[in-house]
């Protein structure tokens, strides 16, 4: 196996870019109206909740509801910033679960990736709230698999969870992940003095832990996890304990929980070369108040989003997913905090936060185990984005991240779109709605493994749920798209009757860039109504990826059909069908004859196009007032295809061109 090394691309410029939604602010009256002309803020509700259907295996996800786990803050108290989805009684959702198959699979051996060879066994597409699901809809597949070893993740949390590490096997045997224990070193639990006198359980606390656990092993499996457990909610013992984290040897310490206060804590956050992550909060923009330590100078602070696949939303793209700002995403602009230099905003005079984010809406969350809690659950808030992006900083290789980090390779981020988390001043419209540029809830983007070279990645897939853009009797037309992630990158599809595939397209160049490209190509030569499966295979220099098993049904051959019969005199006859075309083109001619015999045919014809083309011949030299049986044949991979047959009976009278003819010849 090749070692994988970080290797950063800085983006080209410094800072938030300029929004263009400053020119919004001063037109505009009203913040509402304001808030129309905001790209992309109008988002389908119908496409959220097809997407917590599809979490959940629920149809009334109108009626869930979001329910925090840990009840509200109180003076120099902190809670957690987790929400589990119930049911409008209050009984917890249980995540629609089906066991995988093997994880979408990438290999770092280039060479074992030759075009004529199968590869890895099929997987399945992952469901919603998965690992695979989540590492595929920002571009980590591969560094998943192969970054973040030998890096530790910390989690602080306040109270016990005496179930951490038995809850933590459940979740990742379940999905396939590597196995994370006490006994193997992979993980490790001490209370906030780095001992093993673990404090009382509180109500939620369990379930915190567990979607913190639960979302650094989705995106890291390979981490080390530190969980490190406060006495108490209080202010005092959170500082201990994530002193305790940064003494154990922790690279990231991640908090999904915050105090929001008028001024900032006087305690000690973050620590010489340790990355400190904390969740903006899941109240929205809080006005004067402020979430800390989210909102502090040196803490990364993790914004949310809600993620949507295609296939939900409608949006088309080659990512295959679309994001916007979740609505309970915290942000704010602190003005007891200088304003950092990498801010370049100008609404703000001091600390405007969030700085980065990742999926964060419980509609859209993670599935969680939490025996404490009755099991699977589905989890969310900005609990469930300050792991994720604890984990990511962890596989990218940004150990020692500062927020300042995000500013610099903001060009590689993803583009959350749309979307706000309450009602900001004009000049400060932006700390509450989400387009191009910061925004308060969603930071400078989203998560993205673009940001450093490695395998490709692949897009989800489009609107109806696969690849399949068109299929006729003997092709099928495929769509996706494919991350060259900063290596020149060839892609082609595997095919066959089965999952053992067997046939390959040509390799096509996708380039080198970092965003994502659309991959298509023409499968031919196929069976009429038959099943296949297909699969996106990339390759670059860094290894090969292989992307998730779907089907298609060719059409049945009875394609070719007439449409339409004109009687244009007593011996012609003007006819109309469809044919299938298959490879560009095919040929056909009509024949017709009387007494159920087809004696004759019209000239052979070449037409071009796709399933569905027109085509049209005149019948001639008919006998008036005669009965004709006509039928379409055309010529394809697999024989001749013939249509059903239609009759006509030609006219009686003479046309009069015929007669003057007739008068020419007397």
């Amino acid at each position: 196996m090749a070692p994988w090394h970080p290797h950063w691309r800085r983006s080209a410029g410094e800072g938030a870019p300029a929004d263009p939604r400053r020119a919004c602010a001063a037109i505009i009256a009203a913040v509402a109206l304001c808030a129309l002309f905001v790209p992309g803020n109008a988002y389908a509700a119908s496409g959220l909740a097809r997407t917590t259907d599809a979490l959940t295996g629920l149809r009334d996800a109108a009626s869930l509801t979001a329910q925090s786990v840990c009840g509200p803050p109180t003076r120099s108290r902190a809670t957690c910033d987790a929400r589990m989805l119930v049911t409008a009684g209050g009984t917890p959702v249980h995540p629609r679960l089906t066991r995988p198959g093997t994880p979408g699979l990438t290999t770092t051996d280039a060479r074992s990736a030759a075009t004529g060879q199968s590869g890895p066994a099929a997987a399945p597409e992952p469901q919603p709230g998965s690992p695979a699901y989540m590492q595929q809809a920002y571009d980590l597949s591969y560094l998943s698999q192969y970054g973040g070893v030998s890096d530790t993740v910390a989690i602080v949390d306040s109270y016990d969870d005496p179930t951490a590490e038995a809850d933590l096997a459940t979740y990742r045997a379940f999905f396939g992940l590597p196995a994370c224990t006490s006994g193997n070193g992979c993980f490790r639990k001490v209370d906030q003095d780095g001992g093993q006198s673990f404090p009382a359980q509180a109500p939620g606390w369990a379930a915190e832990i567990s979607l913190d656990l639960d979302a650094v092993s989705a995106l890291c499996p390979r981490c080390n996890i530190l969980l490190v457990e406060a006495n108490s909610d209080d202010d005092q013992d959170l500082e201990t304990a994530q002193a305790q984290a940064a003494s154990l040897g922790a690279n990231q310490i991640t908090d999904s929980w915050g105090d929001p206060a008028i001024t900032p804590p006087s305690g000690a956050f973050t620590f010489p070369g340790i990355a400190t992550i904390a969740a903006s909060g899941d109240q929205g923009y809080l006005g004067l108040t402020s979430q800390y330590p989210a909102a502090l100078p040196d803490v990364t602070a993790a914004g949310g989003t809600e993620l949507i696949p295609a296939s939900t939303s409608g949006t088309e793209s080659a990512r295959g997913f679309t994001e916007q700002a979740w609505s309970g995403a915290g942000s704010g602009c602190d003005l007891l905090t200088p304003k950092p230099s990498w801010q370049s905003d100008s609404g703000c005079t001091g600390r405007t936060y969030s700085d980065i984010s990742a999926n964060a809406n419980p509609q859209t969350g993670l599935a969680v185990y939490d025996s404490q809690d009755g099991g699977w659950l589905v989890m969310g808030g900005t609990s469930e984005s300050a792991p994720l992006i604890a984990a990511y900083y962890a596989v990218t290789g940004a150990s020692a991240a500062t927020p300042q980090w995000a500013y610099e390779y903001s060009s590689l981020l993803n583009v959350p779109i749309g979307g706000s988390n309450g009602t900001c001043a004009l000049s400060i419209l932006y700390i509450c709605l989400t387009g191009r540029g910061y925004s308060g809830p969603t930071g400078v983007g989203s998560i993205s493994g673009a940001v450093t070279p490695g395998a490709p990645g692949i897009g989800g897939p489009g609107t109806n749920g696969s690849y399949t853009q068109a299929t006729g009797s003997t092709s099928a037309q495929l769509q996706a798209g494919v991350y060259p992630n900063d290596s020149t990158t060839a892609y082609w599809w595997q095919y066959g009757t089965t999952s053992s595939y067997g046939e390959n397209t040509t390799p096509v160049g996708a380039g080198a860039g970092q965003a994502p490209v659309s991959a298509s190509s023409t499968l031919s030569g196929l069976t009429p109504d038959t099943t296949y499966h297909y699969r996106l295979v990339a390759r670059n220099a860094y290894g090969t990826t292989y992307g998730y098993d779907f089907t298609l049904r060719t059409a049945a051959p009875s394609g070719e059909v007439i449409t339409a019969l004109e009687v244009t005199g007593p011996r012609t006859v003007r006819v109309r069908g469809l044919v299938d075309v298959e490879s560009g083109s095919t040929t056909y001619r009509f024949l017709y004859g009387t007494g159920g015999r087809y004696r004759h045919a019209t000239p052979s014809q070449t037409a071009w196009g796709s399933a569905g083309t027109s085509v049209a011949a005149t019948l001639t030299g008919l006998t008036p007032h005669t009965t004709y049986h006509v039928r379409l044949v055309a010529r394809s991979g697999t024989g001749l295809l013939y249509s059903a047959p239609r009759t006509f009976t030609t006219g009686k009278g003479a046309p009069r061109a015929g007669r003057r003819r007739r008068a020419r010849r007397r």
